[in-house]
């Protein structure tokens, strides 16, 4: 049975705080997919390719905002790397960078 996850009360500082941790299951997840240069290749293309990250956001109309959205997803995937290890985090661009 899959687990309910808890409704976060925004305007709560702790709720707010624990939206921000990494369950030990996410964590457990991310740090397998980093465990090899082929998860590494794929996150870093998810980061920086799918997700825009250092892409321009501006189009001029509503694309804007879905450009900026996707922007977020790998704003929150390259923090969630660089917390659980950031010397797998530097070992991705390393990879990556020197292709």
């Amino acid at each position: 049975m899959a687990r309910r996850k808890k409704i976060y009360d925004a305007s709560n500082p702790e709720d707010i705080e624990d939206a921000k941790q990494m369950t030990d299951d996410d964590a457990a997840s991310l740090r397998y997919v980093m465990a090899s240069p082929l998860g590494r290749k794929f996150l870093y293309g998810l980061i920086h390719g799918v997700c825009h990250m250092h892409g321009n956001m501006f189009t001029g109309n509503s694309g804007t905002f879905f450009n900026e959205g996707a922007r977020q997803v790998g704003v929150r995937l390259m923090q969630d790397v660089i917390a659980l290890d950031r010397n797998l985090y530097l070992t991705m661009l390393k990879e990556n960078l020197d292709e």
